[in-house]
């Protein structure tokens, strides 16, 4: 199974005029369906609103074509776009995906922003509230270092982004990613979580407005588990089954060392599994220590 962050932009009603160049550890796959959603008027503004529904290490895809596939300008490296624009993606309001150059702003990462040209060239506007977050191909790191260009020294591009062949660059930490508490993470970012199949882990915050899950609680992403939690699928076999919201087929476990199961809990308490479960669980794309526990068959 891969485990996936993904990130949805939400749609934000309206209609799309082209003024210039045209025109979001889940194993098993992602959280369900998304769109990129920006909406241009003609006055070349850009709106968008996006959540971060999961995280993890990258799956396959990219290429050559990365960035450059809604359209004909490139929403990674704004080819196509005049000096001064960003290339941003979106939905039109007839449902149709594409691309579409826009005054670039001037905010970089992290920064709050409540529209996608609000970010520079490059970035995105993610989350709730809204954060610019730089874009990127598929294991191009460099591009997520390059602080001429808004990066930052040791970023990886670790993040999938549903609807589009493009990733997100993210900041990396040494937090403990078995520990339920006292994991090196900030309180208003919680959570630690596996970002690169090397096992570079980073901190993130919980979903907004839901209180996190304990062992058994139903989710859709690991933002709805508490930390030291992963969100997996309740039966092994719909690991490839979209999850949906509002009937999560999905449960928070608790996170474990395959590579332990079976050694006496003193040897890593951190990394051991509750009564009546084993560390069964595994994934793609990590490291052979990274599990998850399972109820015993």
């Amino acid at each position: 199974m891969v485990i996936l962050r993904t990130v949805s932009l939400l749609v934000a009603a309206g209609s799309i005029s082209l003024a210039c160049s045209s025109s979001t550890p889940d194993p098993g796959g992602d959280a369900g369906p998304g769109d990129l959603g920006v909406v241009v008027t003609d006055q070349g503004t850009v709106t968008d609103r996006g959540t971060v529904t999961d995280r993890g290490a990258p799956d396959s895809g990219g290429g050559a074509s990365c960035g450059g596939s809604l359209g004909p300008c490139n929403v990674v490296t704004s080819t196509g776009c005049m000096a001064g624009e960003g290339c941003y993606a979106g939905r039109s309001a007839d449902g149709g995906v594409g691309a579409t150059c826009a005054p670039a702003g001037s905010r970089g990462w992290g920064d709050p922003c409540t529209s996608a040209n609000g970010c520079r060239e490059g970035f995105a506007c993610l989350g709730t509230p809204g954060q610019c977050v730089k874009l990127c191909c598929e294991n191009d790191n460099a591009s997520c270092r390059d602080e001429a260009r808004g990066g930052r020294p040791g970023a990886v591009c670790a993040g999938a982004v549903t609807g589009s062949d493009t990733r997100t660059c993210m900041d990396i930490s040494s937090c403990d990613v078995y520990a339920a508490s006292g994991n090196r993470c900030p309180a208003e970012r919680p959570r630690c979580d596996i970002i690169a199949s090397d096992g570079t882990t980073n901190c993130f915050a919980h979903e907004a407005g839901a209180a996190p899950g304990g062992d058994g609680a139903a989710c859709c992403s690991n933002s709805r588990c508490q930390p030291g939690m992963v969100c997996v699928p309740r039966d092994r076999t719909m690991g490839n089954v979209a999850c949906v919201a509002a009937s999560p087929n999905r449960v928070c476990r608790r996170v474990c060392n395959p590579l332990l199961a079976g050694v006496d809990a003193g040897a890593d308490a951190g990394a051991q599994c509750p009564g009546a479960q084993t560390c069964s669980f595994t994934f793609t794309d990590t490291p052979d220590t990274y599990g998850a526990c399972a109820p015993m068959p």
